[in-house]
């Protein structure tokens, strides 16, 4: 799964999830704030699988799907984090 695969998809629930933000803003500037809070959370959220994807370790496809499902129990959210971080890159090192 390219970078691109996942910036698309969040972009897609960014506009889902814009959805809930006309409801809950009442103003033009609580929009923007609560856009820019969506975007900023959204990011946080996917941040297990952002570290996978750019240290170019296995498998991130499945990162992503158990992040994007699973992550809001915080415990798999924490997982997934911790071993983006310490698994041993694949990348070939160049020199």
């Amino acid at each position: 799964m390219s970078i691109i695969t996942v910036v698309v998809i969040l972009i897609i629930c960014l506009l889902i999830f814009s959805i809930f933000i006309d409801a809950v803003a009442a103003t033009p500037v609580l929009n923007v704030a609560a856009g820019l809070l969506l975007v900023i959370l959204t990011g946080f959220y996917m941040l297990p699988t952002a570290i996978h994807i750019m240290r170019g370790l296995p498998d991130a496809s499945g990162k992503f799907w158990i992040n994007f499902l699973l992550g809001w129990t915080v415990i798999v959210w924490i997982w997934g984090l911790v071993t983006a971080c310490i698994t041993e890159s694949k990348k070939v090192k160049k020199g």
